[in-house]
C-alpha cells in the first residue's frame, strides 16, 4: 500500500512542476504584454503562484 502512496505523491509532484512552467511560458508573457496596470499584474501573478505553493 505504500508504493501506491509513494507512486501518487511522484505523479502528483511532477504534475505541480509541470503545471508551474506550463504557467511561466503561458501566463506570465501575457501579463507582460497587457495594458494592465503593474499591481493588477502583480495580483494576477501572485494569485497564480500561491495557488502553486498551498504548504508555504
Amino acid at each position: 500500500m505504500n508504493l501506491f502512496y509513494l507512486i501518487g505523491g511522484l505523479i502528483c509532484l511532477l504534475l505541480a512542476i509541470a503545471h508551474v512552467l506550463w504557467g511561466e511560458k503561458e501566463i506570465a508573457p501575457e501579463l507582460k504584454e497587457s495594458n494592465l496596470t503593474e499591481l493588477t499584474k502583480l495580483g494576477f501573478y501572485i494569485s497564480y503562484n500561491q495557488k502553486q505553493l498551498p504548504l508555504s
